[in-house]
C-alpha cells in the first residue's frame, strides 16, 4: 500500500473510476514501513516534521522552556488550589487569609501547597534542556503537601 505525506497528514492513494491512483498534489510518497515508523516515533513522543523537500521525518519537539514550565507549575498550582477549596471565587479569600497568617489549618495547608508551587518553580530552574522535556507538572509527586 501507497502513503502520500502533504501539509502534516498522510493520505492513502485511492484509484479512480478509469484506475488511475489519485493522490494529493505535491505529496511525498513513503512506504508502509515508513509510515509505520512515523507513526510509532510519533507515539512516542516524538514530532511529525517536515524537510525541504517535503520528506516527513520524526525529531524530538523543542524542551519546553524554564518560562513555560513555570507558567505551567502556576497554571497546575491554580488548579489544584481550586480542586482543593472549591468555587473558583475563594481564592481570593484563601490567599487573604494565608496573608494574614491564619492559624486555620486548612489555609496552612493551602500555604503548603503554595510552597510547594514555589519549589517546583526553583527546581525548574535547575533543570537541564533533555530534563525540561520529561518533567509533568501535573504528576502528583510534585504536589503531595
Amino acid at each position: 500500500m501507497a502513503y502520500y505525506f502533504k501539509d502534516g497528514g498522510f493520505w492513502i492513494a485511492k484509484k479512480d473510476q478509469d484506475g488511475n491512483l489519485v493522490y494529493p498534489a505535491g505529496s511525498v510518497k513513503i512506504t508502509a514501513k515508513q509510515h509505520a515508523a512515523l507513526l510509532a516515533a510519533q507515539a512516542k513522543g516524538k514530532k511529525i516534521v517536515v524537510s525541504k523537500s517535503g520528506r516527513p521525518s520524526a525529531a524530538w519537539p523543542p524542551a519546553p522552556s524554564v518560562k513555560e514550565l513555570r507558567e505551567e507549575a502556576n497554571l497546575e498550582c491554580g488548579r489544584r488550589v481550586i480542586a482543593a477549596y472549591g468555587a473558583k471565587d475563594r481564592i481570593g479569600e484563601i490567599l487573604y487569609r494565608i496573608n494574614k497568617k491564619s492559624n486555620d489549618a486548612q489555609y496552612r495547608e493551602h500555604l503548603r501547597l503554595l510552597e510547594k508551587c514555589t519549589a517546583l518553580k526553583v527546581k525548574i530552574l535547575g533543570l537541564s534542556t533533555s530534563s525540561r522535556r520529561r518533567i509533568d507538572v501535573t504528576t502528583d509527586t510534585h504536589w503531595q503537601v
